[in-house]
């Protein structure tokens, strides 16, 4: 099987910082799953151009406005080359519900071919 046509993409919520007036795990999560699939064009996109059959890691640091937009993503070393660009637009598109407060989340992407 060719795995750069069979590929998912796995994320794991670790929770967010920040005053009681921000966004909550529930809400994080929520939009998070809604969105994955922008993630996976991205890890699909890299894998198209360069066959990898290993899990590819990386941290990603939302900032969320309390008007729900992402203000800024900080994204940690790892990645496959091209990942690091569209994955920051794509979550630049995210937009989370209102809030009191600005939220600051932590989120582990964990990128895996899919097994045959």
């Amino acid at each position: 099987m060719d795995l750069r046509w069979a590929a998912t993409v796995c994320i794991a919520w670790l929770g967010c910082t920040g005053p009681s007036n921000d966004l909550g795990d529930a809400q994080l999560n929520a939009v998070i799953d809604e969105m994955r699939p922008t993630l996976q064009v991205c890890y699909q996109a890299a894998l198209d151009r360069e066959s990898y059959d290993g899990e590819v890691k990386m941290q990603a640091t939302l900032h969320v406005r309390a008007t729900g937009e992402v203000s800024q993503v900080e994204l940690g070393e790892g990645g496959l080359p091209g990942m690091r660009p569209c994955l920051e637009q794509a979550i630049m598109k995210w937009r989370f519900p209102a809030a009191g407060d600005e939220t600051r989340a932590s989120l582990p992407l964990i990128f895996q071919p899919e097994k045959p």
